[in-house]
C-alpha cells in the first residue's frame, strides 16, 4: 500500500484530538506521551508529522511534485502551521515512523514550549484554555474561534453545541477572533495565565473570565 494511503487510513479511523499550533502541539505530545499523525494543509502541501510515545518520530510532505519523508521534509516545515491531530495506537505509530524516520531532530526541538525562556523568574507552561461563546446569554455553536499572537494563528476551530472551544496554549496573552456564520467578526483579549482557564465570550463585545 502506498504510504500516502496507507496514511489516509490511519487517519479516517483515529480519534480526532483538536488543532495545535507547532510548538504547542510538540509541546502538548511531549507532556502526555501520546502516540498520534498530525497533518497541516497549506496550500497544496500537506505535511504529517508521526509521533510515538510525544516523540516526534516521522515526518512525510505531500505535494504536486511528490513525496518527501523524514529529515527532508521536516526542512521544509515553516513553523507557522496549524496541525490536525489524531491519536493513533504506538504499533501504528512506530511502523509508520519507520517509513518516514526523523533522524536530525534539532530543527524540532528548538521550538518545543519546554524549551522557551523564562519571565520574571517564571517558565510558561503549557494549559488549557476554553472559550465559551454567548450572544445575549445564548450559547453559540457554530462559531469560528482563532487564537492569536501578532500575525499568526496559533489555532483555529469551532464552537460546539455548548458553545464551547478549548485549545492547548502556552501561558501568555493572546488576541482572541470569533467569527459568526454571516462571517461577522469580534476581537477580543484574553489573559491565559493558569494550568486550565475558562472565557466567556459575548460577541456584543464583553468578556468574562472565570
Amino acid at each position: 500500500m502506498h504510504i500516502a494511503d496507507l496514511f489516509d487510513k490511519v487517519i479516517s479511523s483515529s480519534k480526532y484530538a483538536g488543532n495545535y499550533a507547532f510548538d504547542v502541539l510538540l509541546g502538548y505530545m511531549r507532556e502526555n506521551r501520546q502516540s498520534g499523525l498530525a497533518l497541516a494543509e497549506k496550500g497544496k502541501k500537506n505535511f504529517i508529522l508521526v509521533f510515538v510515545n510525544g516523540e516526534p518520530e516521522g515526518a512525510t510532505l505531500i505535494d504536486d511534485t511528490g513525496m518527501l519523508f523524514g529529515d527532508k521534509a521536516v526542512y521544509l516545515l515553516e513553523h507557522n502551521e496549524i496541525f490536525k491531530l489524531f491519536l493513533i495506537d504506538q504499533r501504528f505509530g512506530e511502523s509508520l515512523a519507520a517509513r518516514c524516520k526523523i533522524y536530525e531532530r534539532s530543527h524540532l526541538r528548538k521550538q518545543l514550549s519546554v524549551d522557551l525562556p523564562t519571565i520574571g523568574g517564571n517558565q510558561q507552561t503549557l494549559g488549557q484554555l476554553c472559550i465559551v461563546v454567548k450572544k445575549d446569554d445564548t450559547l453559540q455553536s457554530g462559531m469560528r474561534v482563532s487564537i492569536r499572537k501578532g500575525r499568526q494563528v496559533l489555532a483555529s476551530d469551532m464552537t460546539t453545541v455548548d458553545g464551547k472551544v478549548c485549545f492547548k496554549l502556552v501561558n501568555g496573552m493572546y488576541d482572541c477572533v470569533v467569527e459568526d456564520r454571516s462571517q461577522s467578526v469580534s476581537r477580543f483579549v484574553v489573559d491565559f495565565h493558569e494550568r486550565y482557564s475558562e472565557s466567556v465570550i459575548d460577541i456584543g463585545g464583553r468578556t468574562d473570565d472565570e
